[in-house]
């Protein structure tokens, strides 16, 4: 039987030691009285008995805080409290803001920049900084050793991350804000593309029929990584409503329109995907073995997660000779190749769920169905040139 070692007899002012059963060992924490957590000082956690001196020496440093806070001229009564920007990171992760009013793609964004920010405004002695010590000078050393490293995409979106947690944060954690003018850097565009040929040479090449089955359903689909991952049978569905026109170059072999029907996870929007008549028999076959369009290898109740599926087509994009490209750029490749083959953009846009030009967001779009119509016009625009050329290069 291991024994408890004995409790440290170090004593400090707003100190206790705990016994951590699960770690086997006495960890300190500062507890502030109420008084002080009206002044904005939170529980600390000190370290354990086998740094007991380092405990002594943090705990410290705090009373010391305390004691120059009560020294001050102002009265009690009068002085605000005094945040760190932790505190304002928690705040703000526990308001609405970030829990309901945005999307949970953008939440899991947030959640890592918050926690790179986190990192990043510490003091020497690894505690974090208080609000006020945040100032312009601060922000553009963070935008200038971020660009100097060579990350312009990171700091673009540390930066946006850092100004709205700031602007949230007025003026009850911050009386200014510290980002204010400060440029962010804009991140280049991605401009990557891929052509069907490029696409169906890989998939054809592609040992996995998963993989080389992802390949051509993101193409085609033009949807996120995201919303590719979550494809189920349920989401595949007759088209209806369709231009009668366009009906002859989308029936499948079993002499329906078929397609999936989807809620983008980033913007909420539904929208129609129809597929091409020649994937329609690979999907089926898909549906047959699992209720998802891509299961997971070990366990085909479960869908592969989207960080999956980019890691596997990753070493197929390099083998085929696009090192650069991403399964993110399928999306942009799948609307470039339906508007060279013939199709309208605001066709195009029914099924990625852009929105138009200067358009708005109506109360079409909340409470109408998928544009099931233009979604359909415009991969059959594709199908019908894609049949063109096959029959002209057979001749």
């Amino acid at each position: 039987m291991i024994r408890r070692p004995r409790k440290p007899r170090s004593r400090a002012e707003f100190v206790t030691w705990q016994w951590r059963e699960g770690h086997g060992d006495w960890a300190a924490h500062w507890k502030p009285s109420p008084r002080l957590r009206k002044l904005g000082f939170t529980n600390r956690f000190l370290g354990t008995h086998e740094d007991e001196k380092g405990v002594l020496a943090r705990a410290f440093d705090l009373n010391r805080e305390v004691a120059e806070l009560d020294a001050s001229p102002r009265p009690l009564a009068h002085r605000q409290a005094r945040y760190r920007f932790s505190d304002l990171v928690r705040a703000y992760q526990a308001s609405p803001a970030y829990l309901t009013d945005i999307a949970a793609a953008t939440r899991r964004e947030y959640k890592t920049r918050l926690h790179q920010l986190e990192q990043w405004a510490v003091d020497p002695r690894g505690q974090s900084l208080f609000c006020d010590q945040l100032d312009v000078e601060a922000v553009k050393d963070l935008r200038d050793v971020l660009l100097e490293s060579g990350s312009r995409f990171k700091a673009a979106a540390l930066l946006r991350v850092l100004r709205m947690l700031c602007n949230w944060g007025m003026p009850r954690y911050l009386k200014t804000n510290p980002t204010t003018g400060v440029s962010i850097p804009s991140a280049p565009s991605r401009r990557n593309k891929l052509d069907w040929r490029a696409v169906l040479a890989m998939a054809e090449c592609c040992e996995d029929p998963v993989t080389a089955r992802i390949l051509r359903i993101a193409f085609w689909s033009m949807q996120r990584r995201s919303d590719i991952a979550k494809i189920n049978r349920f989401q595949w569905r007759e088209m209806h409503g369709l231009d009668p026109r366009d009906r002859a170059h989308l029936v499948g072999p079993s002499g329906k329109v078929m397609g999936f029907r989807l809620t983008q996870s980033k913007t909420g929007r539904e929208v129609d995907c129809p597929m091409p008549p020649f994937l329609h028999a690979e999907i089926e076959a898909a549906f047959a073995e699992s209720q998802w369009l891509f299961p997971h290898s070990q366990d085909n109740t479960l869908a592969m997660s989207g960080d999956v599926i980019r890691r596997r087509v990753k070493p197929v994009l390099v083998a085929g000779g696009f090192p650069d490209h991403q399964l993110r750029d399928f999306r942009r490749s799948g609307m470039s190749e339906c508007k060279d083959l013939g199709a309208r953009e605001s066709d195009i846009f029914a099924i990625s769920g852009h929105p138009l030009l200067g358009q708005a967001k109506s109360m079409g779009d909340v409470y109408m169905p998928p544009d099931t119509r233009s979604a359909c016009a415009a991969i059959a625009a594709a199908c019908r040139t894609l049949k063109e050329l096959q029959e002209r290069e057979a001749k």
